[in-house]
């Protein structure tokens, strides 16, 4: 029920004249004979006919009714003030208000008399949802009402709901793997996701032992093992692994002693006998093991940072040449014996 006094209406006669009002009486249950003086008016944008009825034709005597304009003000009052509508967040929408005069749209503000009730309400575009108002007196979902008393300034915040697909592969000589955060993304096993638009994803690749990360394919924001991507298309993004690449070190075997004898080494690349050089990878764990040939007898290790027995243990990288000593066994037992 809208309550309030009429100013001014257009009567019959086409002149204007002040029509007095009644407090608390309802302008909606007025029979048509009731005199002006006892009851209220409607304040209209438009005149006020007092020989019409609802739908501009004439009527009783003394019958005041709407002329046909719509809107209906709460309070009298000739100031006016502008309502402006904003929108905001990654989605898009408009918003339309009753009374007419924004779609926004293109039109986004529109200046009413004070007092005038004015319901905003929000629709979102496709892909797009609404999220809410800021600004807004009286928030009933997707609408705004709002009772014009000042400028007012309300906003209307979209959200993009579009999803877009992020996948990942691994390429190169080496072997690696790649994770994402927020989580969804552990390649090698699970190699894709998909993300809402304006989502900020990091990608890590991380290469498998002894292997290095090279380089990304197709990565919009590449920083070292790390990928950055911002959903706002389908993606894939390839992580490059290579073999690692260390310093190669040279290791000799010399053979020393009237005797006869082998050295060999684990991993492979001396057999000395014949081939008593090898190159290994920096740090890279190498046992060397002696074995004497008949009638001979390993005596020791020379320069060998861990002899145990006939085995000597090193770092490739720690020392460049170990010295084995073999001895005829003769020789060695007439040694022995002198010693002793």
């Amino acid at each position: 029920v809208i309550q309030g006094s009429a100013e001014f209406v257009n009567i019959a006669g086409g002149d204007l004249r002040q029509l007095p009002s009644s407090p608390g009486v309802d302008m909606c249950n007025v029979s048509p004979g009731t005199p002006a003086s006892d009851r209220d008016l409607e304040y209209q944008l438009a005149p006020v006919n007092e020989f019409t009825n609802r739908q501009g034709e004439p009527g009783q005597d003394g019958g005041l009714w709407d002329a046909g304009v719509d809107e209906v003000y709460s309070t009298v009052g000739e100031d006016e003030f502008t309502l402006t509508v904003a929108k905001d967040g990654t989605g898009n929408g408009f918003v339309i208000s009753d009374p007419l005069g924004i779609a926004c749209g293109s039109d986004c503000n529109e200046t009413y008399y004070q007092g005038t009730l004015v319901t905003l309400t929000a629709s979102p575009n496709a892909g797009s949802a609404f999220a809410g108002w800021a600004g807004c007196p009286l928030v009933n979902g997707n609408q705004c009402l709002n009772a014009v008393d000042s400028d007012r300034t309300i906003t209307a915040t979209f959200t993009d709901t579009t999803e877009f697909t992020l996948t990942v592969a691994t390429a190169g000589p080496g072997e690696g793997s790649v994770s994402s955060n927020p989580a969804g993304i552990d390649c090698g096993v699970d190699c894709s996701e998909i993300y809402p638009a304006g989502t900020e994803v990091t990608l890590t690749a991380t290469p498998a032992a002894g292997d290095d990360f090279d380089s990304w394919l197709g990565c919009p924001e590449p920083l070292g093992n790390q990928c950055r991507y911002t959903a706002n298309a389908n993606l894939t993004v390839t992580a490059n692994f290579m073999f690692r690449l260390t310093p190669l070190f040279s290791l000799d075997v010399e053979k020393v002693g009237t005797g006869q004898g082998r050295v060999v080494s684990s991993p492979p690349g001396i057999d000395c006998g014949d081939d008593c050089s090898g190159l290994y990878n920096l740090g890279q764990p190498v046992t060397l093991t002696a074995t004497a040939l008949s009638g001979s007898e390993f005596v020791g290790w020379t320069d060998c940072p861990n002899p145990n027995g006939n085995q000597c243990e090193l770092s490739a990288g720690s020392v460049e040449v170990v010295t084995a000593q073999f001895e005829n066994a003769s020789d060695q037992i007439f040694a022995d014996h002198f010693e002793n």
